[in-house]
């Protein structure tokens, strides 16, 4: 029989405040535009908006879910499944796109296949089947090496700057190549596209002039619920 057992996890009454809008201003640096949002990139500037699938606490030892609602751990098979929360978007101040599994996905498999991000708990020659989508809100991610904590550091990653719309395009090119092609890919070209801005979290960044200005997410966009989803 193969075990099966859940983490434990706290949820919060309330992550992030209510309050109207906060700024604040980042030096942007030339030349403009450039690989900035590009998380695959050196001296990128993504991060101050990101979210993670869960954060952890190292002196209790408690998980609290971010963008991961729930995960199952099924060690016999060196799986982690991870259950994504409905209902968050992607915003960039214009628009917004679904958060799904895709976008998880992206991140983990172009940073396995092309970066070796992972190693040594995942292998860039096994990224094609390492990651498993299972539904829009859910991903299984098979390891191939296990231990009792390997997995922290996949669930306590960022999720930055991948929507599915932007990289389904690098995926599909990385499926027709073996490990080291895709490791010369992702030096090569990878590493220096100039990708759209898009946010997950409370807050989006906007370019202003050379300054990057952190703002607070309107509670409903079109009718898209974005910082209401975050207060809940």
């Amino acid at each position: 029989a193969v075990a099966l057992y859940n983490v434990g996890i706290a949820h919060a009454q309330q992550s992030y405040p209510t309050y109207t809008l906060r700024t604040a201003g980042y030096t942007l640096l030339p030349p403009w535009p450039a690989p900035w949002w590009n998380p695959f990139a050196p001296n990128n500037i993504v991060g101050p908006d990101d979210m993670p699938l869960a954060d952890f606490s190292d002196s209790t030892g408690q998980w609290w879910p971010v963008l991961a609602k729930n995960w199952t751990l099924i060690p016999q098979n060196h799986t982690l499944i991870i259950y994504l929360r409905h209902n968050l978007y992607w915003f960039n101040g214009s628009a917004v796109i679904p958060f799904t599994a895709w976008d998880v996905y992206a991140w983990f498999y172009i940073g396995d296949k092309a970066f070796g991000s992972w190693e040594p708990w995942l292998m860039p020659q096994n990224a094609d089947k390492d990651f498993i989508i299972i539904d829009n809100y859910t991903i299984a991610i098979h390891f191939d090496y296990w231990s009792a904590t390997g997995y922290y550091w996949l669930l306590m990653s960022w999720i930055p700057n991948t929507p599915w719309p932007v990289w389904e395009k690098v995926v599909e090119e990385l499926k027709t190549m073996n490990a080291t092609q895709a490791w010369k890919f992702g030096q090569a070209n990878i590493s220096k596209m100039v990708v759209p801005y898009w946010g997950l979290g409370p807050y989006y960044m906007q370019v202003s002039g050379e300054y990057i200005i952190k703002k607070l997410e309107p509670m409903y966009f079109h009718g898209v619920p974005l910082l209401a989803e975050w207060d809940k």
